[in-house]
């Protein structure tokens, strides 16, 4: 995963972006009633207004990354499926005033595809 996505991302419209002077790479904030983690942005129309998209995977022991179930609850799932709401919830994202609060290595994302 590292190789498409050195560091964990989060998709933002343009829109939005521009709404809350985000541009690509900036380290952003997405907090929820939960926690608050710190990824960089990437800016793309892939991703309806409204909306981000957080990557997940990263929050690893080994990684000591920004982890997406930071922002969720455990205590709420679906007795159906069985699934943890860390598909749709309710975040706000703004540009970050600090550092990352991790050790992110910056690598470029040129080849990443969105």
């Amino acid at each position: 995963m590292e190789k498409l996505y050195p560091v964990p991302l989060v998709f933002v419209h343009p829109i939005d972006a521009d709404d809350r002077g985000i541009r690509e790479n900036d380290i952003v904030e997405i907090k929820s009633p939960r926690g608050m983690i710190q990824v960089e942005a990437k800016i793309t129309e892939n991703v309806r207004p409204g909306l981000v998209a957080i990557d997940f995977g990263w929050g690893n022991p080994s990684d000591k990354r920004s982890n997406l179930n930071t922002l969720t609850a455990d205590e709420v799932w679906d007795p159906i499926s069985g699934g943890y709401p860390n598909r749709l919830f309710l975040c706000e994202t703004k540009k970050s005033s600090q550092e990352l609060n991790h050790s992110e290595k910056k690598r470029s994302f040129k080849n990443v595809i969105h």
